[in-house]
């Protein structure tokens, strides 16, 4: 495959989530958060400019707990300033 900085990348075995399906998966859910990176640079364009093999969402601190919980089901992994989680393997 292609060559990033000295590191393969290859095809990831997962579809990505868009925007639409973390929005849907949240509906309901009583939390503040709001998609970052690349795909948030594509909403603000109004355009898809590029495939995209994962979506990133930032979460308000104090609502983290909540919507970890609300996107349990999936292989999710969670970064904050203070620690790492990964949800099960399925």
């Amino acid at each position: 495959m292609s060559d990033n900085h000295g590191a393969e990348v290859i095809a990831p075995v997962w579809d990505a989530w868009g925007p639409a399906e973390v929005a849907g998966r949240l509906a309901g859910v009583d939390a503040r958060w709001y998609v970052a990176g690349g795909w948030a640079l594509d909403l603000f364009l109004g355009e898809r400019t590029r495939p995209h093999d994962d979506l990133e969402i930032g979460v308000a601190a104090a609502d983290f707990d909540t919507v970890r919980a609300a996107l349990a089901g999936p292989r999710t992994h969670a970064l904050s300033e203070r620690a790492w989680w990964a949800s099960p393997a399925r």
